[in-house]
């Protein structure tokens, strides 16, 4: 099984020390140019750094429909916004019907 992360510079080196390929992004309006980079055929997972995601969005969206690779938002090294857990939640709600995961009491 491969694995890529997409994201800072801080965020890919460890990824990458633990075999990962690396795919860093400067600055966030070059993102679309690094997604180029990425064969997603190649990969069984990628993780994506909540900024990174954010930024290709519409670009990834096509990968939802897919079974591999599957797309995984983390959070970056200066924290998140609850991208990850928002995607979760679209993805659990599709699934079953209903948001179980984070439903108000």
């Amino acid at each position: 099984m491969k694995m890529a992360i997409l994201g800072d510079q801080t965020a890919t080196e460890g990824f990458k020390a633990l075999g990962l390929d690396a795919f860093a992004v400067g600055e966030l309006s070059g993102a679309q140019e690094v997604w180029q980079a990425v064969d997603p055929e190649k990969y069984s997972v990628i993780f994506v750094t909540e900024p990174v995601y954010r930024a290709l969005i519409v670009e990834l969206e096509p990968l939802r429909e897919r079974v591999y690779p599957v797309v995984t938002v983390i959070p970056s090294v200066l924290g998140g916004r609850n991208a990850g857990r928002d995607e979760i939640r679209a993805l659990v709600e599709k699934a079953v019907g209903t948001d179980i995961m984070f439903r108000e009491e």
